[in-house]
């Protein structure tokens, strides 16, 4: 219980944690690859460039440091009492207000704190011919996240409520509220929010698209909407996904797709992302992603109490309902979500093994797919053989290296078989 004993509910969620942490050990592994695949996938993936290694090795560092300033900056608000000094001098407006105010305003400021590391990032992708984004570009795209971050605040006087009327079990609240918001941005964000950042226009090679519409109604979609997207003013990168549910269900390709891939390696791409259709990952991150958020605010609110009974008086804060808490609030969720990193970059890569066996089956070209895979290192800039701890923490998908061998593995046995 909250604001007894907090033990039953640390050991609540310690037991879910570990189920969770089952979860990701029993999604899909990588199988084992031939020693003949690997070798032959040398031929198609060198060992990572001088110039690639050191491209890889600059964003490992950028990360680090973005961890470090984002971390750095958000303790400075709490320790500097940022937000009950504020408070302090907008006594005269409602509570309500006061917290709208005071994360608008940590927004804005936490966008401004960190713009010396995405300039960092801007200008290594830059540097290596990758980045297409002019600086006008990058200007409106940083704003227009901005805003997005700051339509979430007047949800922040409702959560603050919550916190004040339920102080044993805001957290479960909090947590189920995710599912109905985490479902109404699957369904708007293809339609409401993506075209903020990019324009989409019907795939104009027919041929093409026949292909592509064909290659879906095989896996069990019918007639989906192909866009391209104009993904070439900010990136020399190629990339394609399915999104939305519904109405909202389209099959989105980079137009940099179709400039640098092959048709056959755009087919073994979107075979890959059919199988994130069918094999039900969107749906099935949903869940994880609820489970996951009612987990997160249940650590939240554990380590929040603990927090503010012991340090808040020093911290300027009143409590856990207080507006002043707001950037504590976020720094331990920001701790949080770090920390839960490594589960979920675990059942991704579940996810990913598990879409690239259905492409393989559904288009049955290994060789393709091998090239594609091969093609996002030379490219795209994807480090061939990342190390461990790289993949254990921050890797969505399986290394290039694995993904190429398994295709040429797929391609070799299906030649035998035929």
């Amino acid at each position: 219980m909250m604001c007894g004993s907090p033990r039953p509910l640390w050991l609540w969620f310690h037991k879910i944690l570990c189920a969770g942490l089952m979860l990701g050990i029993m999604m899909p592994v990588a199988d084992a690859q031939s020693r003949w695949a690997i070798e032959e996938s040398y031929k198609l993936l060198p060992e990572a460039s001088p110039s690639l290694r050191q491209y890889t090795n600059l964003h490992y560092a950028l990360y680090a440091a973005s961890l470090a300033w984002l971390f750095g900056g958000l303790a400075l608000a709490v320790r500097a009492r940022w937000a009950p000094r504020a408070l302090a001098r907008w006594r005269g407006i409602p509570v309500w207000l006061q917290a709208i105010a005071v994360y608008a305003a940590l927004m804005i400021g936490l966008s401004i704190w960190m713009i010396p590391v995405r300039l960092a990032d801007w200008w290594i992708e830059r540097a290596y011919h990758l980045s297409t984004t002019s600086p006008r570009q990058w200007l409106i795209d940083q704003g227009l996240a901005l805003a997005l971050g700051c339509l979430w605040a007047p949800l922040l006087p409702i959560a603050l409520h919550f916190v004040r009327r339920s102080p044993r079990w805001w957290w479960l609240h909090f947590g189920m509220a995710l599912a109905p918001i985490g479902l109404f941005m699957i369904v708007v964000y293809p339609v409401l929010i993506d075209p903020m950042f990019n324009r989409f226009v019907p795939l104009a090679d027919r041929q093409l698209r026949k292909e592509l519409v064909t290659l879906s109604n095989r896996a069990g979609v019918d007639e989906p909407t192909v866009l391209v997207s104009d993904a070439s003013r900010r990136t020399k990168k190629g990339n394609a996904f399915v999104v939305g549910i519904g109405p909202t269900h389209r099959i989105i390709l980079w137009n940099t797709l179709l400039m640098y891939y092959t048709e056959p390696e755009i087919k073994a791409i979107i075979a890959h992302e059919l199988g994130h259709y069918v094999r039900l990952h969107l749906w099935r991150g949903f869940v994880l992603q609820t489970v996951g958020g009612i987990l997160i605010m249940a650590a939240l609110a554990w380590v929040m109490k603990k927090t503010v009974d012991r340090h808040g008086p020093a911290l300027g804060i009143k409590g856990i309902a207080d507006p002043g808490a707001i950037p504590l609030a976020l720094l331990l969720i920001e701790l949080l979500l770090l920390l839960q990193m490594p589960l979920a970059s675990a059942v991704s890569r579940g996810m990913e093994r598990e879409a690239d066996a259905y492409g393989l089956q559904l288009y049955r070209n290994g060789r393709a797919a091998a090239s594609a895979y091969a093609r996002m290192s030379t490219q795209d800039y994807g480090d061939p053989d990342p190390p461990g701890w790289a993949v254990f923490w921050l890797h969505t998908h399986p290394s290039l290296r694995e993904r190429v061998a398994r295709a040429l593995d797929y391609d070799r046995r299906n030649a035998r078989s035929d």
